[in-house]
């Protein structure tokens, strides 16, 4: 294989496509103690002082393109944490090789000095977190239905497969996929061609073999077909379960999110009303945070 070839087989990876893995990780609960008042004839215990959490904000090193980047900030604004952005170069990966991790794989996250791996594992950090009352305003269970971890994983196993042979059809769809090279702040004009020209070289190069990988004769129609499998789950309410956005809609949304703007994300939402309209109220109902 050419220098080209194996870097075009790693991009594609770092994309998407690749096989998640789970793992317990510790997380750290935060304590509070007692307060207490001596009166002038006896010593009566205080009620509990409420601790807030403290703040923190997570750096989460990514690929804007990478649905499962892009999952994982979803959830983050869902839970009304504050995070930085750091796009890392899919060709060289400069801003996460200094990074203790197994992988060189995004999603990467710093969260409280703990580096994490892999979107779901990511997730279930945060999670934690949450239900330990390190995260102030974290959503009540109610957020999380019995159904979170089938659409959790749908949207990770059956959604997210389907993005990249879409946006990487042709040369000029791929080309439009690495238009946000230009407007990365931390590249110089240099490395943003770089990585627009040879990314565009390697998607397209590459979505061949990841169609035979995952099985995939017709993009664009078998893409169209999963999502109606989200609509239909919809049956004509706001949200899956209601009134009210709960993790399944995170999940799924966070995955088309990462290619909000593209030809395939435009196509889908003109071609599906319902899923237009439920993507504009998901949309609506992220708490406002200013997040990169």
């Amino acid at each position: 294989q050419s220098t080209m070839f194996r870097r075009s087989i790693t991009l594609a990876k770092g994309l998407g496509l690749r096989t998640s893995y789970r793992g317990a990780i510790s997380v750290s609960v935060v304590g509070a103690s007692l307060l207490a008042n001596q009166s002038k004839s006896m010593c009566t215990a205080a009620p509990a002082v409420e601790v807030k959490a403290a703040a923190f904000k997570p750096t989460v090193y990514q690929y804007i393109i990478c649905p499962f980047c892009s999952r994982v900030k979803t959830y983050l604004d869902f839970c009304g944490v504050e995070y930085e952005s750091v796009e890392v170069d899919p060709l060289s990966k400069t801003e996460i090789k200094k990074l203790n991790t197994v992988h060189k794989k995004v999603p990467i996250v710093i969260i409280k000095g703990q580096t994490v791996e892999d979107s779901s594992k990511i997730i279930e950090v945060i999670t934690q977190m949450g239900r330990n009352k390190e995260i102030e305003g974290f959503p009540s269970e109610e957020f999380f239905p019995a159904d979170t971890e089938e659409w959790t994983v749908w949207s990770e196993k059956k959604l997210a497969v389907y993005l990249y042979p879409n946006i990487s059809r042709n040369l000029e769809e791929s080309w439009e996929c690495f238009s946000y090279a230009d407007n990365v702040p931390t590249w110089n004009f240099f490395q943003q061609k770089l990585v627009r020209v040879a990314g565009t070289a390697a998607m397209t190069a590459v979505n061949g073999k990841i169609k035979t990988k995952y099985n995939i004769v017709d993009e664009r129609k078998e893409l169209k077909e999963t999502i109606q499998v989200w609509t239909d789950a919809l049956k004509g309410q706001k949200f899956l379960h209601g009134d009210k956005v709960t993790m399944p809609d995170v999940m799924v949304f966070g995955v088309l999110r990462a290619i909000k703007g593209l030809r395939t994300f435009n196509e889908a939402m003109a071609e599906n009303v319902v899923l237009k309209t439920w993507y504009d109220n998901v949309e609506a109902a992220i708490p406002a945070k200013k997040n990169a």
